[in-house]
Parts: C-alpha cells; sequence; structure tokens
C-alpha cells in the first residue's frame, strides 16, 4: 500500500481505484499516465487517440485499398477510442469497416479466429493495430494463411515499439506515440502541481508514421526501378533538384517513371518530395525549436514563406499552429 505521507508526488498508470488504491484519498500530486476504466480523482497524461486514428486513416487511405478494417483488445478504454475515431473516419468516407477483437490473453484459438476472419475480409485491405503488439499477431496470421503483405493486406499499428515491428517474415509501419515527450510532459505537470496548481488532464498529438514493409507497396512490387526512386527520393527529399533527377536514379524516362508511381503509390513523384519534405517539417517543429526559417531550408525549400504556404496548403494550418499543438 502507497501512503502519500511517504511521497511528495507519485506518477504512474492506474485503470481503476483498486490499482490507484489509497491514492484516491491522497493529499498528493498524482498524474495517471492511462486512460482509466472510470472515473479518478487525478489528472491523466495521455496520447490523443483521435489523432492517432486520423494518422492511421491517412496513411491507408492513399494505399488504394478496397477495404478497411480496426483490431485491438476492446477491454482497453484508449483501444476502443482509437478504433471508433478510425471506424468513425471510414463511415464519413462512404466506407464500411470491420473490427476484430484481439484480446491480452492470446492463445491458439484466438490465432485461428483471427486467420478464419482475415480469410473473410475483401482484399486488398487496410488494417490499423491499435498497438504493435495487435499487428504483430495480425502479420504472423498472414503468414499463416500465405496472404501478402502489404498486397493483400496492409497493416499500420501504433507505438512504434521495435520488439514487435522488427518482425522477420515483415517489417510493420507504425505510428510514433512519442513516450518520451509524454513522460516529460507528466514530469512537468507534477511539477506544476507541487508548486500548487490544479491538476489537468492533457493530450498529445502522435509523431510520425514510420513506414515499413507492411504498408510501402514499392518494397514487394517486383519493381526494382520504382524502388530505387523512392528509395532515392527518401534519401535525398530535401536536395532533389527536379523530378528529372530522381528519374535518372531510377534508370527511367521521367514519363516512365511518373505512371509507375500514380500506378503503385497514386501519386506523382513530385508529390512524393513534396510530401516527405513536409512530413520531416512536421516533425522539426514538434521536436525542437529550431527557427521556421532553418526548418524551411532543411526541408528543401527556399524561405520560410515558401515553406509555410506549402506547409498550410498540405496540413491545414500554420508552421506556428502545428509546433503550437505539440
Amino acid at each position: 500500500m502507497i501512503h502519500d505521507q511517504a511521497y511528495d508526488a507519485v506518477i504512474g498508470e492506474f485503470m481503476d481505484r483498486t490499482a490507484a488504491g489509497d491514492l484516491c484519498a491522497a493529499r498528493i500530486p498524482v498524474v495517471n499516465l492511462c486512460t482509466p476504466h472510470e472515473p479518478l480523482p487525478f489528472p491523466t497524461v495521455v496520447s490523443d487517440d483521435a489523432a492517432v486514428a486520423a494518422k492511421a486513416y491517412d496513411h491507408l487511405q492513399v494505399l488504394g485499398l478496397c477495404s478497411f478494417a480496426v483490431v485491438g483488445d476492446w477491454t482497453m478504454p484508449f483501444a476502443r477510442a482509437r478504433r471508433d475515431a478510425f471506424v468513425g473516419l471510414i463511415a464519413a468516407s462512404g466506407q464500411a469497416c470491420a473490427t476484430h477483437d484481439l484480446p491480452a490473453s492470446f492463445n491458439a484459438e484466438h490465432a485461428r479466429i483471427c486467420q478464419v476472419w482475415l480469410d473473410e475480409l475483401p482484399r486488398p485491405v487496410g488494417i490499423f493495430a491499435v498497438e504493435d503488439n495487435k499487428g504483430h499477431h495480425l502479420i504472423d496470421a498472414c503468414r499463416r494463411r500465405g496472404l501478402s503483405v502489404p498486397h493483400e493486406v496492409a497493416i499500420i499499428g501504433a507505438n512504434n515499439d521495435l520488439g514487435h515491428c522488427s518482425d522477420p517474415f515483415v517489417t510493420m509501419s507504425s505510428i510514433d506515440i512519442r513516450f518520451e515527450y509524454l513522460g516529460f510532459l507528466a514530469a512537468e505537470l507534477t511539477d506544476r502541481m507541487l508548486a500548487g496548481a490544479p491538476g489537468q488532464n492533457l493530450q498529445l498529438p502522435p509523431g510520425e508514421v514510420y513506414v515499413r514493409q507492411s504498408t510501402d507497396a514499392v518494397a514487394g512490387s517486383g519493381d526494382p526501378a520504382l524502388a530505387a526512386g523512392l528509395a532515392y527520393i527518401r534519401a535525398n527529399a530535401a536536395n532533389i533538384p527536379n523530378v528529372d533527377a530522381v528519374a535518372r536514379a531510377a534508370g527511367l524516362s521521367r514519363r516512365m517513371l511518373e505512371r509507375r508511381f500514380q500506378a503503385v503509390l497514386g501519386r506523382s513523384p513530385a508529390e512524393e518530395i513534396r510530401r516527405l519534405r513536409l512530413s520531416h517539417g512536421g516533425a522539426l517543429l514538434r521536436r525542437s525549436d529550431v527557427a521556421i526559417a532553418r526548418v524551411a531550408k532543411e526541408c528543401g525549400y527556399p524561405n520560410a514563406n515558401a515553406f509555410a504556404l506549402a506547409f498550410a496548403r498540405h496540413f491545414g494550418c500554420s508552421p506556428s499552429a502545428w509546433r503550437a499543438r505539440r
């Protein structure tokens, strides 16, 4: 049992009053790092689950898929929040979204049921695993069922847990939840509460999507020239002078390069360069206090104004507004 007189403050994960124990009546600052099953008398610092779902939706939408699904352990409040937000976004786009419960007590029978469920989904399908360990189970089910990832089943997880994302069958794309920064926010809030400030609930937007084989259609497309062009863009996005440079790296004519990009990715080489530049810019803005002019330069833009205009068209807000959300 924890007695409040033994501590100045407590930061931890408390799912309910039983887990919190004596802390519910404590006279010290307590900050919870998870969404509880029931209301608790102290503030939470957690990821913005609706924003996590939106990241997954945005990533899967550009892959040219015909159906969508979401999996998770629905006993967990955060999992239900991510599921509901994702299903809502799919419904708003006029499409249906299947759901499947993968419990924490995942066993051989659950694995068999998951394989049968995968067989019944229209393909190609994009699946959002609300946490990486569920995506790991999905990748294993696809392997056992002989389903191609990502061509038949594209999978994106959340948490960017390398232990689960580095599957030997196929590496998994995942959304960075920024756990270190969550810890910093919790410590900062605790410090303010120790100084007498009231507690407040905080939600942290997710970081970037780490794209790996499970959603990278190019990686398994059987088109080495296209893969070479995309690899060149990813390595040199900020310094590419024009699309002709990409075509030379791929060993293709510009016209052929653009046709293959559209066929596999659904966007042009120029759009991919712009997307990667702005994604990098968004990550820099959230991770640092570097001046916007310097961010613009690092992303290949001639000045802050050109960067701000492109950024606003892509993200729907200014670089400074984006940074303020972190």
